[in-house]
């Protein structure tokens, strides 16, 4: 998958899907850079909300070249035509949403796309979620968690971390901070930098404002749960205010990291809303 901008959140979502569903990593890149295992026969998706990224024509025209089966989910009429000529399936999306809502009507999209092409389950899997979704939705609405975070995130600069099966999740967080004005980060654990980790722990007089976030939900590892808890303590112990957010039970990546998300958007606001 070729994703850009806030649709890189919806691709992710799909990609960590594929990382326990399926035998066909299905990975995300961001750029032009086309891998060179990517030839004929090759299922190769590109999603653009707003189609204004120049990459986006580069890559469809080289894959269209390669005998590449393409598919291409966008509300760019302009980007629709040029699909068209390089024998590309496109999904069309409504214009004119907030791209944090967009991500919401890519989801499904991409679920049909990849378990129509055999790779997953996805798109049973997500329909099994939706009423479990909405009720979680409306259970936070205005409950003590989202005031709890609200209080943590005050006059902060957040940095967010998950294990990589949410990283989604993580991205949704810092998309929705960053379209809000506020500088953020986030990452992936056990990935967690070393350098960045010191970083965080070491006396920083120019970041005393960081709060750190840990998306926390079932995993299949027990030493990677060991991992995240060592890396929690260290910072707690070197005085870096960590707020855990618990995800659920369900070890499943589609759950946790639509839980996230959502919560992302009723605690940190969002124009987007999950239906």
């Amino acid at each position: 998958m070729f994703a850009f901008g806030q649709s890189c959140v919806s691709a992710e979502l799909v990609s960590c899907h594929a990382d326990h569903h399926s035998s066909v990593p299905i990975p995300v890149y961001s750029d032009s850079r086309v891998p060179g295992w990517v030839g004929e026969g090759t299922v190769v998706i590109i999603v653009s909300y707003t189609g204004e990224e120049t990459e986006v024509r580069t890559i469809i025209d080289e894959m269209s070249s390669r005998g590449c089966r393409l598919f291409c989910i966008t509300s760019d009429e302009s980007l629709a035509r040029f699909c068209e000529g390089c024998c590309c399936d496109v999904f069309m999306l409504p214009s004119g949403m907030d791209p944090e809502e967009a991500t919401y009507c890519e989801i499904p999209i991409l679920c049909n796309i990849v378990q129509s092409a055999g790779f997953s389950d996805a798109s049973d899997r997500l329909h099994g979620l939706l009423d479990e979704l909405e009720r979680f939705e409306e259970s936070i609405s205005g409950s003590q968690v989202v005031s709890d975070i609200r209080a943590h995130l005050e006059g902060s600069m957040p940095a967010v971390y998950g294990t990589s099966d949410v990283r989604a999740a993580c991205l949704r967080w810092k998309v929705n901070l960053d379209s809000r004005g506020v500088v953020a980060f986030h990452g992936e654990l056990p990935e967690f930098d070393h350098n960045e980790l010191v970083g965080w722990f070491d006396p920083n007089l120019h970041a005393p404002e960081l709060r750190i976030i840990v998306l926390n939900g079932p995993t299949t590892s027990g030493l990677l749960d060991f991992i995240v808890g060592s890396m929690v303590d260290i910072l707690e112990n070197e005085g870096r205010p960590v707020m855990y957010i618990d995800l659920g039970e369900k070890a499943d990546p589609l759950y946790k990291n639509l839980r996230g998300m959502i919560l992302a958007d009723v605690a940190v606001g969002s124009r987007g809303r999950w239906v």
